[in-house]
């Protein structure tokens, strides 16, 4: 037959308490924003190609940028998580700070690429 309905104070059906919001994990936050460069990033692309009429070459390290970006925030963020935990940090933190140093090297060679495919 029917389930009967469980009522609230004001005479509307109450709500069955569940899990509720789970904020997303911070490597999830890191992936997420890293998407939204790479949309950014082709979307300029794509939309200087069609006005110019020409494709810019040369700008894989402006394209890498944004992972080893992500990259380095991810290995940062598991350092802070094991130094919390009381574990050896180190590993994590040294990959973090490599993974910053290859993301600016990598973002700064393809802004000069960007600056000698416009003219500039």
């Amino acid at each position: 037959m029917s389930e009967e309905k469980k009522w609230g104070p004001e005479g509307a059906p109450e709500r069955q308490e569940g899990p509720g919001y789970v904020p997303a994990s911070p490597t999830k936050r890191v992936l997420a924003w890293m998407g939204v460069v790479y949309m950014v990033l082709i979307l300029a692309l794509s939309t200087y190609g069609l006005a110019a009429g020409t494709v810019l070459h040369g700008l894989a390290g402006l394209m890498l940028a944004p992972a080893f970006g992500a990259f380095a925030a991810i290995q940062l963020l598991k350092a802070v998580q094991l130094r919390r935990a009381g574990g050896s940090f180190a590993r994590a933190a040294a990959l973090g700070a490599v993974g910053v140093l290859v993301c600016l090297y990598s973002l700064a060679d393809g802004l000069f690429s960007l600056a000698a495919a416009l003219g500039g």
